[in-house]
Order: structure tokens, then sequence, then C-alpha cells
């Protein structure tokens, strides 16, 4: 079984706090996480009515997107799901899907903010995929968007 994930609104629903936690995990120095959530803080909106800017807001989560920094700033974000991911593919709860005889099996790809997720249709599997988006979401302020995700089924399940 294959299954597209998509995040809805993925760079605008990113908490602060979430962000700032990840880089401290990560080992990034105090300075250098100040200064990047600096950046990120700091970033402030307005709606344009007859093309002159009127009511600035401040938000109070998410990356800008087009900001060189946002990509990596996401990328180090979502590596927490892929760490949840992992350790339920250690504790044999998920079971990826092997390609060939003797290769190691792919439990799930993410590039940006795309999600691949590879394992068995059975119940276990789909429930530990269920848990760890729900930590994630949890944790992140990240939301699956159902109407833009997709279950691919081999010809092989009944």
């Amino acid at each position: 079984m294959g299954l597209k994930i998509d995040m809805e609104k993925a760079y605008d629903r990113l908490e602060w706090c979430f962000l700032e936690k990840v880089l401290r995990a990560f080992g990034f120095p105090s300075i250098w996480i100040q200064w990047v959530m600096q950046c990120v803080t700091t970033a402030s909106f307005s709606i344009l009515i007859n093309g002159s800017p009127f009511s600035f807001f401040k938000p109070n989560r998410g990356v800008r997107q087009g900001d060189p920094l946002s990509p990596f700033l996401f990328v180090l974000a979502t590596e927490v799901l892929a760490r949840l991911i992992e350790r339920e593919v250690s504790n044999n709860k998920i079971i990826g899907y092997k390609l060939a005889p003797g290769l190691m099996p792919i439990s799930h790809l993410q590039f940006a903010d795309d999600l691949f997720l590879f394992t068995q249709a059975n119940e276990e599997n789909i429930e530990s995929i269920k848990a760890c988006l729900e930590t994630f979401a949890r944790w992140s302020g990240h939301k699956v968007n159902l109407l833009k995700s997709v279950i691919i089924f081999s010809k092989n399940v009944l």
C-alpha cells in the first residue's frame, strides 16, 4: 500500500515554539537559534485594497514561502515526523515495502512538504502511521489534508 500525504498549508501551520524546540534538539547554537527565530517571528503582512497596503498584521506561526531559509527550516521540522516513523519501523509496527528480494524495505520518502509512505495494508501498520501523523500534528501544528491525500493499493490487496 502506498500513501501520498498532503499537509494542509504546510509552511503556514508550522508552530514557532515547535520549530525552536527542533532547532535546540538538533544542537544548533543558541545565538543562531535566536537569529533564526528573529527572522521567522518578525514577519508582517498587509492586505492590499485598490493596490494600497491596508491593515498590517503579524502572524503567530508559520514560515514565509519564498524566504530562502524556509525550506531548510521546514525540512528540519519534518525530520521529527521521519524519526517518529523510523521508530515505528524499528519496533516492527510499520513494515516497509521491499522493491526486490535482499533489499532493505522502504517505509517513507520525504521531499519538502511531500510525504510518501509505503507499508503493508493491515490494521497495525495503518494505526501506527495514524499515530505518527497525529503526534506530529499535535506537536507541530500541521494537519493532514485528506482531500489531497491519496491511498494506492497494489493488485495483491484483498
